[in-house]
């Protein structure tokens, strides 16, 4: 499945799987989440809903 990720109005596509945890994630979607910054280098989100893995 393809999709579209959208950060301060640049979009990406990505792709995601045929998998548990694909299928799990994209039972979420559409998502908006706020990314914080961690460690200068990543953006992390509290990610409320669990997903298999």
């Amino acid at each position: 499945m393809k999709i579209e990720i959208i950060v301060e109005g640049e979009t990406a596509t990505a792709t995601l799987f045929d998998t548990p945890t694909g299928r799990d994630f994209a039972s979420l979607l559409p998502l908006s989440l706020t990314l914080e910054d961690y460690d200068d280098i990543e953006r992390i989100d509290a990610f409320l809903s669990p997903v298999c893995s």
